[in-house]
């Protein structure tokens, strides 16, 4: 009888600490990006779009490569939590909810970008990397 009660209260103690790990954690929804060629110059504007599970996180983790292998030969950054001012020029952040548009430079023509995006909560754990691939 005693053991059985030990195990539960064990078994409900385990599951308070899973599930409030979960709920300190944020993940990425949705993550993209997007080129714009600039006046028929070969030349495009990068704009990085992520969607969030939640709105609060501490830092947010981009990058962008022109291979599987080389993920991160064109933008590698990352962001702190709603700061704006002090990114490389003709960069922005902006935060609407759970909804952040990057513009993240100009940059020569790639057929192909393989992407991934990643958060730090404010529990100071990374999420899993959303990777995608876009042209």
């Amino acid at each position: 009888m005693k053991t059985k009660s030990i195990y539960k209260k064990l078994l409900f103690a385990v599951a308070i600490f899973a599930f409030s790990q979960k709920a300190n954690s944020q993940d990425i929804a949705d993550a993209y990006a997007a080129f714009t060629e600039v006046n028929n110059t070969s030349t495009y504007n990068g704009v990085f779009h992520v969607e969030l599970t939640d709105s609060v996180f501490s830092e947010l983790e981009i990058s962008l490569g022109s291979s599987q292998t080389a993920t991160n030969d064109i933008v590698s950054y990352t962001y702190s939590y709603d700061i704006t001012s002090g990114l490389p020029s003709n960069w922005s952040y902006q935060r609407e909810g759970t909804k952040l548009t990057l513009e993240i430079g100009q940059y020569a023509d790639h057929n192909i970008y393989f992407g991934s995006a990643r958060v730090k909560g404010t529990n100071g754990q990374w999420s899993t990397n959303y990777n995608f691939i876009c042209n």
